[in-house]
């Protein structure tokens, strides 16, 4: 339901017995709710708003916010309350819970309902589970008992467990709310609470501890035989009451630092142009290259066991974006460079903040052509996890259109270059309703923002056309010559260096004067003498700009023949 933005039609702060009439309610609506919860909400009164909203579908819902956190919301046209995933991790309680797997998740964010086959049985089979049919219920996972989505049970509990393999396509939950939604990014600084094992879970691990002793205690009816078995017991059992760790646990707190700080490392260096990325790529070429020396990294040690589930638990954080690619496979389609742990991060074994390594004095720079997406674009790129002004090349954009088309079987069938437009394509980019990819991959760059990044110098940037380094050879007075060299600082040439260097090689006089005309950017660097070919050849060994980007190249002085 929130999986796109929603408009917000109004928000007021509730009236005394506004407050009273929905805490009220909210007792009736979740029986659940203790006394001292019920208590402890109306603590929340002073700053209870109500926030009127449609959503994409046209939808009207009100919700009920406490300090902008999202509460509980009132679905008009169905005439049904649910709680936010908010609401659940303050009271765990509130409504029945239902487990998944965190691969499942990935399918709800997408806008996915709860199937059969998405439910952990095993989370049914305990007494502390039930649930009836339209009965608000949230969704957690098996490692982590905190809400992660909000629904409405279609079935009973019964259903599930007495359902055959031909009920297994039917759905359990109709999902109206998930973590990463619009209504879950109304939270100021949303963070995901690790809450331990979902309730069954931790009374079959206390069922299985108990059968354990039973079995233990019946080994041996001889009085002697306990007495030593206690005195051989004592001293690991005094150690786990004293709060020590065994060499396991301890090994593996220190794998899964490792792998934090590699996976902050890498995502805080690797550009933003590289995405997407397979995780296997990721891994393997700047997770591993970002260990500190000597360390190695078992990923299996970790409580993570694979990269994929680790990689999931950062997409829930809100750290990195996936983007399904086929059935069981993912890849990684962006980093949310803005968050807080991104942001603050400090590599510890240099103790100074990582940024991208900046091209080294032996290497080249180059001109990077980067398109952002656009108002215009956004409904199209949506598709992949993207959002407005995020940055992607040429080829980005080609490999998603191409993506796109093959997903979802545009190729016309009478030719193999010719696309035909769905729906979102068309409302893009609208005119015909059949377009060759070259055209489609054209008129999408057009639509799109375009800016340019010089490799040698990250903070250059160019909104728009790129100017051109301009050449032009003028007279000055008793018919001398020189020749203007313009807009070097658009290409982050530093006009000094540049200067010095043209007048050890031309072996004349240069300097640098302020430019005249509204085209010129930065200042000018002026050198006696037709000595363009010379300057050329500087800005083309020393700068890597292609001769593409200058304009009066033919005003150089023609080569002279040799005499026969």
């Amino acid at each position: 339901m929130f999986k796109k933005a929603f408009k917000q039609k109004s928000q007021i702060s509730l009236r005394s017995s506004e407050k009273k009439k929905f805490i009220t309610e909210l007792r009736t609506l979740f029986p659940a709710l203790t006394d001292a919860d019920i208590e402890h909400i109306n603590s929340f009164k002073e700053n209870l708003t109500k926030m009127k909203v449609t959503t994409i579908k046209e939808e009207i819902v009100e919700i009920f916010t406490f300090d902008k956190i999202p509460l509980v919301i009132d679905l008009i046209d169905l005439n049904i309350k649910l709680p936010t995933v908010f609401m659940c991790w303050k009271f765990p309680h509130i409504v029945p819970q239902i487990t998944t797997e965190s691969f499942v998740l990935n399918k709800l964010q997408n806008g996915a309902d709860l199937f059969f086959g998405g439910v952990l049985v095993q989370g049914l089979l305990s007494d502390l589970t039930d649930f009836q049919t339209n009965q608000p219920v949230y969704i957690n996972l098996s490692k982590n008992r905190a809400a992660m989505a909000v629904g409405l049970s279609l079935v009973n509990k019964k259903d599930v467990l007495s359902a055959g393999e031909e009920h297994q396509s039917g759905k359990v939950v109709k999902i109206y709310h998930v973590i990463g939604d619009f209504l879950y990014k109304l939270h100021p600084e949303p963070s995901i609470p690790e809450m331990g094992l979902p309730d069954w879970a931790k009374t079959n691990e206390a069922v299985s501890e108990n059968k354990d002793d039973v079995t233990g205690e019946e080994k041996s009816n001889d009085p002697g035989a306990n007495s030593d078995l206690q005195e051989e017991e004592s001293e690991p059992n005094a150690g786990a009451e004293n709060g020590e760790k065994s060499s396991e646990e301890v090994e593996k707190e220190r794998l899964n630092e490792i792998l934090e700080y590699c996976f902050l490392k890498a995502v805080k260096t690797v550009p933003k142009n590289s995405y997407p990325m397979l995780p296997a790529t990721f891994y393997a070429n700047h997770v591993l290259t970002s260990l500190p020396n000597g360390e190695v990294l078992n990923i299996k040690k970790t409580k993570w066991k694979k990269f994929s589930v680790f990689l999931q638990e950062k997409s829930l954080q809100g750290i990195i974006k996936l983007q399904t690619i086929q059935k069981g496979d993912f890849t990684i389609a962006g980093v949310e460079h803005d968050h807080k742990l991104i942001r603050e991060f400090i590599d510890p074994y240099d103790n100074k903040p990582v940024v991208v390594e900046p091209v080294s004095k032996t290497d080249k720079p180059s001109m990077l052509q980067i398109f952002s997406v656009s108002a215009a674009t956004e409904p199209f790129f949506a598709k992949f996890g993207l959002r407005k002004n995020d940055e992607m090349t040429r080829t980005d954009v080609k490999v998603r259109l191409n993506d796109y088309i093959k997903r979802e079987n545009l190729v016309h069938p009478e030719n193999m270059e010719n696309v035909k437009l769905d729906p979102v394509l068309y409302g893009v980019l609208k005119g015909e309703e059949v377009i060759s990819r070259a055209d489609l991959l054209t008129k999408m760059l057009e639509k799109m923002s375009i800016r340019y990044k010089i490799s040698s110098t990250p903070n250059v940037v160019h909104k728009g056309k790129m100017p051109v380094i301009d050449f032009e050879v003028c007279s000055r007075t008793g018919n001398k010559k020189v020749t203007v060299i313009s807009n070097l600082e658009s290409y982050g040439v530093n006009v000094t260096n540049f200067s010095k260097e043209l007048q050890q090689r031309a072996a004349a006089s240069t300097t640098i004067i302020t430019p005249t005309g509204p085209d010129k950017k930065g200042p000018q660097v002026q050198v006696q003498g037709n000595q363009i070919l010379i300057a050329v050849n500087i800005l083309k060994e020393k700068h890597n700009i292609n001769e593409k980007f200058m304009r009066g190249l033919d005003k150089a002085p023609k080569a002279k023949k040799k005499a026969r």
